[in-house]
């Protein structure tokens, strides 16, 4: 099952009233959005203009969103959130690999069970985040200046 994307005015995401929300803020919402696919739909809000949602495909589907400092696991078929987060720093990307979901943002990695979507593991980062290495067995999160955390799952 393939899921779409798209943005939508202030108007239309109150309009869409039957459709659920996974995140919105009241305060400090500017940009809408809602998630699609053949078995259900997700509305949400968030405040970075400059910045559109990443969207992934976690498993057969379920798809993982993430912007600003909010994240979400959605199975679409079941019509269930099965993970909704208010992250402590900005997201900036999400991998799935060998049973687990690495949620990474700017200062922490949290480590997801992909069966249960419950947090096996939080680190906290020496600076700022830059991308997250695969190596064979070693799961490397490479940092500004270089600062490589080795994760030990």
């Amino acid at each position: 099952m393939e899921v779409s994307f798209k943005k939508i005015s202030e108007r239309e995401f109150e309009r869409k009233q039957s459709t659920p929300i996974l995140f919105y803020d009241k305060l400090y919402s500017r940009c809408f959005g809602v998630i699609e696919s053949k078995a259900s739909d997700y509305r949400f809000g968030w405040q970075s203009d400059l910045l559109d949602p990443i969207i992934k495909k976690v498993d057969e589907n379920i798809y993982a969103i993430g912007i600003d400092q909010n994240f979400a696991v959605v199975d679409f078929a079941q019509k269930r959130v099965l993970l909704n987060l208010s992250l402590f720093y900005n997201f900036h990307t999400v991998h799935s690999l060998n049973g687990y979901v690495f949620i990474c943002t700017e200062l922490e990695v949290l480590v997801i069970n992909k069966l249960t979507f419950e947090t096996v593991q939080s680190i906290t980062l020496p600076d700022f985040f830059e991308k997250l290495v695969f190596e064979d067995e070693k799961i490397k999160v490479v940092c500004v200046g270089q600062l490589v955390v080795e994760l030990k799952i």
